[in-house]
């Protein structure tokens, strides 16, 4: 299973719009087009995934006062944060 990011479903997100917009345009190729269901089924799996993330955040805030919590450490690998080798 391939691991993405908050930023990946942000550019997914942002790619269901475009494919929204397409289907308005007669000239589009339909191909290229997106039907309202499948929208509103992807923007729900959407905000299931950005509540876990509230969770993750939450706990984050609990785990904070232990001496051995890595913020940028967990940010990093649960996916709510993506860093490059350079950060």
């Amino acid at each position: 299973m391939k691991n993405t990011s908050l930023s990946d479903l942000r550019g997914h997100l942002f790619d269901v719009i475009e494919r929204l917009k397409e289907g308005n345009d007669p000239e589009a190729d339909k191909a290229d087009c997106i039907d309202i269901d499948r929208a509103k089924t992807i923007a729900a799996v959407a905000r299931e995934v950005i509540q876990s993330a509230k969770v993750e955040v939450d706990a984050m805030k609990i785990l904070s006062g232990r001496d051995d919590f890595n913020p940028k450490s967990h940010m990093s690998q649960s996916g709510v944060l993506s860093l490059n080798e350079n950060n």
